[in-house]
């Protein structure tokens, strides 16, 4: 047998082994390092959610979370309806938010106003998605209160920028530990092909929150227009921080979306308005049943990628002097 002979055979045979390999080992699947920032400022309010920051890192997609996620991770994902055919993995987040009422400029308590809060968290997450569907499944650890450190940041951030200094952060809510879960579903309700090789879809949105920091559950609609779609199921969300989920690109190598969603929801407890406050601080009456809107574009390439994000909430209490909420988002990605 000549040595040509020998090697051929020999690429066969690596051929034969490769292409019986799971899709997880031959995919070029990316982790992602992505920090983003919420503010009302891009629309000229200073009060109910007015800030969040937050640094996550998503893990690459596997087609089986046991092999590649630490165990306790794999241990969540048994949780959901795990399918052969869809990719799964893993995240961690931290994060800070506050909410401060309409006039921050004041030094004490004024009737018909939310108290100012303070949250900061630790998300562990896991997920999964393919063509049609997506699942994830995030517990939240964390505090509200004075050890959020929330009075610290927005005060040096207004001390270092042209803003009015917070003077009522002596009556926020008081430090408590906060444990809560979190369920989002996506469904492909339609998708359809355009010109140039665009795509458009609707999905089903679905959300259950389930802890002491907020319980509430929301269903909603997700309009997607871009390249690349198939691939990126469930990359548009309702919720903050998580506006574009780069966790679900992580099997696209590159595309755009521009997306519009809807949703409506009904919430049963909110911390950040019902929780311990100073006696100062008269109750404010939470409203049950919100809607939210959202609005933005995701560009990404191999290696990067951003995304700009404007939020409207109804409000969040009945005595909220103004029937919506807008705020502004912008996140920005490292993948590798």
């Amino acid at each position: 047998m000549t040595i040509t002979k020998i090697a051929l055979k020999k690429a066969i045979l690596g051929s034969v082994i490769i292409a019986s390999c799971p899709n997880y080992a031959l995919a070029d699947t990316k982790q992602t390092v992505s920090f983003s920032m919420e503010n009302d400022g891009i629309v000229q309010q200073d009060k109910n959610y007015t800030n969040g920051i937050f640094l996550d890192y998503a893990s690459a997609a596997s087609k089986d979370i046991n092999q590649t996620a630490p165990s306790p991770f794999a241990t969540v994902a048994s949780w959901l309806p795990l399918h052969d055919d869809s990719w799964q993995g893993w995240r961690i987040s931290l994060g800070q938010q506050m909410w401060t009422p309409s006039d921050i400029t004041l030094t004490t308590p004024q009737p018909n106003e939310r108290p100012y809060a303070g949250l900061l968290y630790l998300d562990f997450g896991v997920h999964q998605f393919n063509h049609q569907a997506t699942d994830k499944l995030t517990l939240k650890l964390g505090t509200v209160g004075p050890n959020s450190f929330a009075e610290d940041a927005q005060k040096f951030v207004h001390r270092i920028t042209p803003s009015e200094q917070p003077k009522g952060w002596d009556y926020q809510i008081d430090n408590q530990v906060i444990v809560n879960l979190n369920y989002e579903g996506q469904r492909l309700l339609h998708r359809a092909s355009t010109p140039l090789g665009r795509q458009w879809e609707f999905t089903g949105v679905g959300r259950l929150d389930v802890g002491n920091f907020r319980s509430e559950a929301a269903i909603g609609g997700m309009f997607r227009w871009g390249k690349n779609l198939t691939d990126n199921m469930g990359a548009a969300s309702f919720s903050t921080s998580q506006f574009s989920d780069v966790a679900m690109l992580s099997a696209s190598q590159s595309g755009y979306f521009l997306f519009a969603g809807v949703e409506g929801r009904y919430r049963f407890n909110d911390i950040t308005i019902e929780g311990d406050k100073p006696q100062e601080v008269d109750d404010v009456t939470l409203q049950h049943w919100q809607a939210g809107v959202v609005a933005g574009v995701t560009f990404y390439r191999q290696r990067w990628g951003i995304n700009l994000t404007m939020a409207a909430n109804s409000k969040n209490y009945q005595e909220d002097n103004l029937d919506v909420n807008l705020f502004g988002a912008f996140k920005i990605f490292y993948r590798y």
